[in-house]
């Protein structure tokens, strides 16, 4: 009698999850050029303003630019040289970090 499948396990692929720790005082690039530094001391991109929102699982994060203008960032994931963010559900672009 034949086998139709392999013995094999297939491989299992880590899930990817917002790390916060991660996401402090890099430059975060899309494209060659940095658009995101979200500093330790709560400055973003050197002039405006950033925290997270809601309690230590938050997945968002709220960022007001030098004009007062404030907008939510949600991730999907944050890794050491990798994350994923959006403001919407349907713009989420992926950042890497050198």
């Amino acid at each position: 009698m034949q086998a139709c499948g392999t013995d094999d396990e297939p491989a299992v692929t880590p899930t990817k999850t917002v790390n916060r720790s991660l996401l402090n005082d890099k430059d975060w690039n899309y494209n060659g050029s940095t658009w995101h530094v979200f500093s330790s001391d709560g400055t973003w991109n050197e002039n405006g303003t950033w925290k997270w929102l809601g309690d230590s699982n938050s997945d968002s994060l709220e960022v007001i630019n030098t004009r007062s203008v404030r907008s939510v960032i949600y991730f999907d994931y944050i890794e050491a040289k990798e994350m994923k963010s959006g403001s919407r559900v349907g713009d989420r672009v992926v950042y890497t970090s050198p």
